[in-house]
């Protein structure tokens, strides 16, 4: 079983997580708009992102050589639109679904199954066929979306920080 420890980072200023990220070679061409992302995106958040311009071979998370925090932005707000653009396709899944669901109750049971004493596990019955024809919904939800960070986080510290959100 492994041994977490206290998480005992300090807080930082915005300022000194912008001096930090220098400090590990993150190049921050504007103070101003790095000020900006930090007062908007979590630092530890923005982390998950950064985490792939690291040099894992070096300590404390140094950058790779010429790394700009305009390219760390670029690369959140790319995932930001694909998980925008995702979220409305599945969105419209997940709409088609209910309504072919409901659509079936109210054929086999009509308007009010409750009255007519529809039982739950006809509900989930009725429901795992109709997801035999949607098996992208369970597919993605079957994956696992969890942050790094935050298993990093969880695995090695008692508490984590209250930043991390």
């Amino acid at each position: 079983m492994t041994t977490r420890k206290t998480f005992e980072k300090p807080a930082l200023s915005i300022e000194d997580q912008i001096s930090l990220l220098e400090s590990r070679g993150l190049h921050v061409d504007d103070r101003a708009f790095a000020y900006k992302v930090l007062s908007n995106i979590n630092y530890y958040h923005l982390e998950g992102y950064w985490y792939s311009f690291c040099d894992k071979s070096k300590p404390d998370h140094h950058f790779y050589d010429n790394v700009n925090c305009s390219q760390v932005v670029r690369y959140f707000e790319f995932d930001n639109e694909l998980r925008m653009l995702l979220f409305a396709a599945i969105s419209k899944i997940e709409l088609s679904f209910r309504t072919r669901f409901i659509y079936e109750i109210a054929m086999e049971y009509g308007a009010s199954p409750f009255k007519n004493k529809i039982s739950i596990s006809m509900l989930s019955h009725i429901g795992r066929n109709l997801m035999k024809d949607f098996w992208m919904i369970s597919n993605i939800r079957k994956k696992n979306t969890s942050f790094t960070i935050r298993k990093h986080m969880k695995k090695r510290f008692l508490l984590s920080g209250l930043w991390e959100n």
